[in-house]
């Protein structure tokens, strides 16, 4: 009999333990899980991070937490909330919520918008988290982080900038050159193929000489031949001329009888 009481017990204390242990298992828990609008990003642009919450359990009443960053790489613009009656924390970078009866909601809780500064690899965790059931009873929490990866487009668009400008200026160079060039190559075809002016002057000075030369000497021997015709001509007169040589003979025949009757008179 007394067996068989000390069974019942044993087998009621086994109910209760494992009743409890349910009951444990089943307290509200709370997750804080952040997420980015955009993995990675250059500088300037803006990322959201949006806050989610998952509520375990009974789920809570109250909690609040908050986004922390690097200043170095970003900068705070806003905060929104996201669920109904969440507020906006003064810093705006967090929100918090309560309420009278226990919340299961799981989902967007709130959002932080941020402006990329420098170029890096970046952490947003979520952090300052607290929670509480309707009893006011502190309720487990957790949290985690989410990386952004910035890029400096502007310092690879001014580098690129650069070289392109570099290469124009090359180019130009090259192009100036290569056109100086062929004007140098123009300029020693035309000497080449073009007299010099001096030369030419003297050459044509030198025809001028020659010219004048070839012009006296016509001359000369323009004179020397109408002289040589002139007295060819005289020469040929009184020789070759039938009436001057008949005439002449006449003249010779007169003087002949002239003497003879001077000549016969003195006797």
């Amino acid at each position: 009999m007394i067996k068989n009481k000390v069974a019942a017990f044993a087998a009621a204390t086994a109910m209760f333990a494992s009743v409890a242990t349910v009951q444990a298992f089943a307290e509200s828990s709370v997750a804080f899980t952040p997420s980015v609008s955009a993995a990675s990003v250059n500088v300037g642009d803006m990322v959201t991070v949006t806050v989610n919450l998952t509520a375990g359990g009974d789920g809570v009443a109250a909690w609040s937490s908050s986004v922390t960053y690097d200043a170095s790489g970003f900068a705070f613009e806003s905060g929104t909330a996201l669920e109904q009656g969440a507020l906006i924390s003064p810093t705006g970078t967090g929100a918090s919520w309560f309420g009278t009866e226990n919340s299961t909601y799981s989902g967007a809780v709130y959002s932080v918008t941020f402006r990329a500064l420098a170029a890096g690899t970046y952490t947003f965790d979520v952090g300052g988290m607290t929670a509480y059931d309707a009893n006011e009873q502190a309720v487990p929490y957790s949290g985690s982080s989410v990386s952004v990866v910035v890029t400096d487009n502007t310092a690879s668009s001014e580098a690129e900038t650069s070289s392109e400008e570099t290469a124009s200026s090359e180019s130009d160079s090259s192009s100036v050159q290569d056109t100086v060039s062929e004007a140098d190559t123009s300029s020693e075809t035309v000497s080449s193929s073009t007299p010099d002016s001096s030369s030419t002057a003297s050459s044509s000075t030198a025809s001028s000489s020659t010219a004048s030369s070839s012009t006296a000497a016509s001359g000369t021997s323009a004179s020397s031949s109408k002289s040589s015709t002139s007295s060819s001509a005289q020469n040929s007169g009184k020789t070759d001329n039938p009436k001057t040589g008949a005439a002449a003979a006449g003249v010779t025949v007169l003087l002949a009888l002239g003497l003879t009757v001077v000549a016969r008179k003195s006797k």
